[in-house]
């Protein structure tokens, strides 16, 4: 899947840009060979400038989701690409490669595994004028209960950002 937005002002925010969204769901991955796979995904802005804020630019978000991967299931989320250069922005630019918040309950056991590697967040040629935060993965535990028990796995590995020329 490819989202490309280039070459465009928006006179406000862009609140929502995102390429997989759980938001609200109960996810339940169980069994073995059981799997949700999010791979080869390129999410990109070019030649953009936005009149207030970008709020979520996410490869993959799973705001308010109730989340569970059990006996030998499995969430892979990999080889994924955001991709931004000549973007200008009034507000505030918010990224992330894996959001994971808003009072979202992440549940891995009994042989289950997270494995979030390999995705790449390229940033060249960034003008924001209120601030700016990016992250590869944001998880927010005190908000959002993140266990892993049982013989379980939660792996974020290998994950590439490379920013370059950001005033």
């Amino acid at each position: 899947n490819n989202i490309t937005i280039s070459n465009m002002t928006i006179g406000t925010k862009l609140r929502r840009f995102v390429v997989e969204s759980l938001g609200g769901s109960k996810l339940k991955v169980d069994g073995q060979n059981s799997t949700l796979s999010m791979s080869s995904n390129v999410l990109s802005l070019s030649d953009v400038t936005v009149g207030t804020d970008i709020t979520a630019t996410t490869l993959a978000s799973f705001e308010g989701c109730d989340t569970s991967v059990t006996n030998g299931g499995a969430i892979a989320i990999f080889h994924n690409t955001i991709d931004i250069s000549n973007v200008s922005v009034v507000g505030v630019f918010a990224l992330y490669t894996f959001y994971f918040e808003e009072e979202a309950i992440f549940d891995v056991g009994m042989g289950g595994s997270v494995i979030v590697t390999h995705n790449i967040l390229l940033v060249n040629t960034l003008t924001v004028h209120d601030g700016w935060f990016m992250y590869t993965l944001y998880l927010n535990t005190p908000v959002s209960p993140l266990t892993v028990t049982d013989n379980s796995l939660f792996s974020i590995s290998n994950n590439f950002m490379d920013l370059a020329n950001i005033d």
